[in-house]
C-alpha cells in the first residue's frame, strides 16, 4: 500500500512521498508524468484501487493467521505490482533482477548462516532466516537500528561499562570449595540465555547470588518449554501435562537431559539440566530451594492453563491479561522477594501489599508491591514486543482492548500502513484544472480507510501499564541492600525508558522498538547512587511522555489516564529531581570556581614569570 501510495503521487502529479518519513521510496524522475492523458491516469486509479482492495480481501479471508507478516507482504506485493505497470524495458530489467537473485538465493542457500531481512516500502517485517540460537519468534522480526549512544554522557557510560568492569561478579566465591564444574555451567549459560540480566545477577551478594542463578536457569528452562511451539505441535494437551509435572520430573532428576525442545543455547541448558539440578540440591541453602521449586510449580502450572488456550488474537479480556503476567512474571517477583526476606538481606516489610489490589495476592494482598513490579516488567514487554508475538501465533494484548479499535477480527491488523497513518490529499502539481482533479481524486483513494487505529490501542495499553508505577516506586525504596536494589531498579528503569520509546511510535508495528545502549549503560551506572537517582530517571521518562500527549494519538479517556499516570511520577520524585538539580548546581560552581583559578594560575605563570619570585623575596 505504501508503495501504491508513493507510485500513484508519482503518476498523478503530486509528491513522491508517503504519509511518513519512514516509509519514503527511492524513486527515479523520468519526466513523464504530464504525458498521460486522463483516461490512463484515471485507469491506473481504478486498478490501483481494485487489487489492493482484492489483497486486503485475501489477507482477511484468511483466518486465522499464524504468521503475522502475511498482513504487510500480501498488501505490498499487490500494491507495488498494481501501482506503477512496468514498461517493455523496465520489464526486461525485472526479469533481469529476478534471475539475478534466483541465483543468489541458490548461492545463498548453501551457507548455513545466511540470514536476510525482507523489506517492504523501507519497513523490514520479518528476518527471512531463522535466529538459530533464540527461541520462538526472537530474532526472526526486524529490529530497528538505533544510536549506540547520544551524546558523551552516554558514550563515556558505555566505555565504563565495558572497560572499567563496574558490575562485579560474587558468582566464584559463592561456590565454596573452589570453582565445581556444575557451578561453572550454571554460571557460562547464565551468560548465553539471560539477554539482559547476567550481569546484574552476578553482582547480588555473597550467598545470594548463585540462588538467583539458579532460580532464573530454572524458570528459564521452564519458559523454554512453554515457548516451543514445534516440538510440542498438535499434542497440546501433553505439553501441559508436562508443564505441570515439571517440578516433580526434571527438577528432581540430578541427571536430567531434554532433548529435542527449544533451540541454541536454551535446547543446551535443557540438555544438561541435571547440572543446574545438582547445583539446586546441594549448593542453594534450603531456604532458597523450597522458594524456587515452589514458584516453579506456580508458574508452570499458570503456563500450562494458557497452553490449550487460543492466543492467536491475544487474551480475553484485561483479567485475563492480568493473570498471565501474574503467572510468568509477578510470581518471578514473589519468589525474588521471598528469597531476599528469607536469607536476610531484606526486611520483611517487603512482601506487603500496595495500592494495587490483585485478585490472585489474597484477602491481605501480601506479595502485592512484588507483583505489581513484575506485572510493570511483563506488561512493557508484551506491548513491546507486539510483532514479534504475533508472529509466533501466541498475542497478549487484550481483545477487550484492540477490538475497540480494530475495523477487522484480526490482531494483525495494525500492522497495516493504513492503520498507522492518515494519508494526506494529494495537493495540485499545477494549476490546471485536470492536474488539480488528479490530485484530489488520488488523496481520496489514498485516504479511505487509513486512520491512527493502531497508535490509538497502543497509547491505551501505555496508559494501562504506566498505573502500575507507584507500586513498582514504593517495593524500590524499601529494599535495603545496595546490590539488591540495584538488581531491582535497573529492570524497571529501563521498563518505563521503553514504554516511553514505544509511545505513540508507529515503528513498533513494522519491528522491534529498543532503547539505546548508551541510555542503557547510563540507567546501570547511575542505579549505584541510589533510590533517588532513580526517580530522577523515572521522572525524566514521565516527562518525555507527557511532552507528546498533545500531539499524541490517543483518545480523550487515554491521554486523562496518561496524564494522571505522569502527574503521580511527578508527585513521587519531584523532590529527588530537586536535590538533584541542587546538587548539579554545586558541582557545576565547585567546577567553575576550580577551573578559573587554574586559568589564573597558568595566565600569570606564562605571562607574569617574575611576579611569584618578586612576591616571595618581598
Amino acid at each position: 500500500v505504501g508503495a501504491a501510495e508513493t507510485a500513484l503521487r508519482r503518476r498523478l502529479g503530486g509528491p513522491s512521498k508517503a504519509g511518513s518519513k519512514r516509509s519514503r521510496i527511492d524513486d527515479d524522475d523520468d519526466g513523464d508524468e504530464t504525458s498521460d492523458d486522463d483516461d490512463a491516469a484515471e485507469s491506473r486509479v481504478a486498478s490501483v484501487r481494485g487489487r489492493a482492495q482484492s489483497a486486503r480481501q485475501r489477507v482477511d479471508d484468511d483466518q486465522p493467521r499464524a504468521d503475522g507478516g502475511v498482513v504487510v507482504r500480501a498488501l505490498n506485493d499487490d500494491a507495488r505490482s498494481a501501482a506503477d505497470p512496468p514498461s517493455s524495458s523496465s520489464r526486461r530489467t525485472a526479469a533481469t533482477k529476478a534471475a539475478a537473485a534466483k541465483k543468489k538465493k541458490k548461492k545463498s542457500s548453501k551457507s548455513a548462516a545466511s540470514s536476510s531481512n525482507e523489506a517492504t516500502n523501507g519497513h523490514a517485517t520479518a528476518a527471512a532466516a531463522p535466529a538459530l540460537n533464540k527461541q520462538g519468534a526472537y530474532g526472526k522480526v526486524h529490529t530497528h537500528a538505533t544510536k549506540l549512544a547520544a551524546g558523551p554522557l552516554e558514550l563515556w557510560a558505555g566505555l565504563r561499562l565495558k572497560l572499567l568492569n563496574v558490575l562485579d561478579s560474587n558468582m566464584e566465591s559463592d561456590a565454596s570449595g573452589g570453582a565445581h564444574p556444575d557451578v561453572i555451567f550454571c554460571d557460562a549459560m547464565l551468560g548465553k540465555v539471560s539477554r539482559s540480566f547476567a550481569a546484574v545477577i552476578r553482582q547480588l551478594p555473597e550467598g545470594l547470588c548463585l540462588d538467583i542463578c539458579v532460580f532464573y536457569l530454572v524458570l528459564r528452562a521452564l519458559d523454554t518449554v512453554e515457548d516451543d511451539m514445534e516440538a510440542f505441535k498438535g499434542k497440546e494437551a501433553e505439553k501441559a501435562a508436562r508443564l505441570r509435572k515439571f517440578h516433580e520430573t526434571e527438577l528432581k532428576d540430578r541427571d536430567c537431559s531434554v532433548a529435542g525442545i527449544g533451540e541454541g543455547d536454551e535446547a543446551a541448558l535443557l540438555e544438561k539440566f541435571g547440572a543446574v539440578v545438582r547445583v539446586l540440591e546441594d549448593r542453594v541453602p534450603e531456604k532458597s530451594r523450597a522458594v524456587i521449586v515452589d514458584v516453579c510449580q506456580a508458574m508452570a502450572s499458570g503456563m500450562a492453563d494458557y497452553v490449550t488456550a487460543e492466543l492467536a488474537q491475544g487474551t480475553k479480556d484485561v483479567a485475563a491479561y492480568d493473570a498471565y503476567c501474574h503467572a510468568v512474571a509477578g510470581l518471578v517477583g514473589e519468589g525474588l522477594t521471598r528469597i531476599f526476606v528469607a536469607r536476610g538481606f531484606e526486611h520483611p516489610s517487603l512482601e506487603d501489599g500496595g495500592e494495587l489490589e490483585w485478585p490472585f495476592c489474597g484477602d491481605d494482598n501480601k506479595l502485592g508491591l512484588a507483583n505489581s513490579m513484575g506485572l510493570f516488567l511483563q506488561k512493557t514487554n508484551i506491548i513491546r514486543d507486539y510483532l514479534e508475538d504475533y508472529v509466533d501465533g501466541r498475542a497478549f494484548w487484550p481483545q477487550t482492548v484492540w477490538r475497540q479499535y480494530a475495523q477487522t477480527g484480526d490482531l494483525g491488523e495494525f500492522a497495516r500502513p493504513t492503520a498507522r497513518f492518515k494519508a494526506a490529499a494529494v495537493p495540485p502539481s499545477s494549476s490546471k484544472k485536470k492536474d488539480a482533479s488528479r490530485g484530489d481524486y488520488a488523496g481520496a483513494v489514498l485516504a479511505k480507510g487509513a486512520d491512527d487505529r493502531s497508535l490509538r490501542c497502543l497509547n491505551a495499553l501505555v496508559a494501562d501499564a504506566l498505573t502500575l508505577v507507584p507500586d513498582a516506586l514504593e517495593y524500590l525504596r524499601r529494599c535495603e541492600s545496595p546490590r539488591v536494589y540495584r538488581f531491582c531498579a535497573i529492570p524497571q528503569i529501563m521498563a518505563i525508558a521503553t514504554l516511553a520509546e514505544c509511545f505513540d511510535n508507529p515503528a513498533l508495528f513494522t519491528g522491534v522498538v529498543k532503547i539505546r545502549k548508551g541510555l542503557t549503560a547510563r540507567i546501570i551506572l547511575d542505579t549505584e547512587k541510589g533510590h533517588e537517582a532513580t526517580l530522577c530517571w523515572f521522572n525524566h521518562f514521565a516527562q518525555r511522555i507527557a511532552a507528546q500527549l498533545p500531539t499524541a494519538h490517543a483518545d480523550a479517556d487515554t491521554k486523562q489516564k496518561l496524564a494522571s499516570a505522569c502527574q503521580r511520577c511527578f508527585d513521587l520524585s519531584d523532590e529527588a529531581v530537586k536535590t538533584q538539580i541542587l546538587k548539579s548546581s554545586q558541582t557545576a560552581a565547585l567546577f567553575g570556581t576550580v577551573v578559573v583559578l587554574g586559568l589564573g594560575f597558568a595566565i600569570r605563570a606564562l605571562f607574569f614569570p617574575g611576579l611569584a619570585d618578586a612576591y616571595a623575596a618581598r
